[in-house]
């Protein structure tokens, strides 16, 4: 999974940090650069909020529109990829927005008027038309406090190398700027920035380094019922 949002957004928090000021594509920049590193050195286990939409579909051993890859789904249970939906933002369902629902967690949608979930859609048309449905939702986590703190950190010392503030932590030509951006060289092996809050931070959420958060997985699992995600 990819970085959905920024961790922090410029407010007047960074300047508690000692976010000197800069221009403001640097300072946006460092943000996202900064965000992104974190994501990445905490083990990728906070993307922040992301979106997503989805046709759902199932293949079955006996299907009626194969050609489609597409069946009937579990009676009134619709079950998202993801495990980390936080809400359902929108639903249409022959080209009509639907409401009779309800998000159970993690990722359990429930229909509430009795009916079952549409057996099968036509791929090939557009989501505003009969005989297609489509699930628009949000999912991923937000940093903690603490991470958000680091971010904060890591931000600040990324615009003062930017603007060549003597007082900057970071490791000489850590950070580039370009007519496009900020761009960072992480070159700790031990998955740190040698910022000693923003390192402390990182061993207490990620103390083996780990590129990403463990997953277990089974071929039973109902979560992984396939779905198409519009525009692939």
């Amino acid at each position: 999974m990819s970085l959905c949002t920024a961790w922090i957004s410029e407010d007047a928090r960074l300047a508690d940090c000692g976010c000197p000021d800069g221009p403001q594509l640097i300072i946006q920049s460092a943000i996202e650069v900064a965000s992104e590193i974190l994501y990445r050195l905490s083990g990728q286990q906070w993307p922040g909020l992301c979106q997503e939409t989805r046709r759902p579909c199932h293949v079955a051993k006996t299907c009626s529109c194969a050609t489609h890859l597409c069946s009937c789904l579990s009676a009134d249970l619709l079950v998202l990829p993801r495990d980390t939906v936080t809400a359902v933002d929108s639903m249409l369902i022959d080209g009509v927005a639907f409401t009779d629902y309800l998000l159970y967690p993690p990722n359990w949608l429930v229909r509430t008027d009795d009916e079952n979930w549409p057996c099968c859609q036509d791929l090939a048309e557009a989501t505003t038309v009969t005989g297609t449905w489509s699930v628009t939702y949000s999912y991923g986590r937000e940093p903690p406090e603490g991470g958000r703190h680091a971010a904060r950190i890591l931000t600040s010392e990324i615009v003062k190398a930017c603007v060549s503030d003597t007082t900057c932590a970071l490791p000489p030509g850590a950070v580039n700027v370009t007519n496009r951006g900020v761009t960072y060289n992480v070159e700790n092996q031990d998955g740190l920035v040698g910022i000693a809050q923003v390192d402390m931070w990182l061993n207490s959420v990620n103390p083996k380094g780990r590129t990403r958060k463990a997953r277990m997985i089974s071929p039973d699992d109902v979560r992984f019922i396939p779905s198409i995600p519009v525009g692939s």
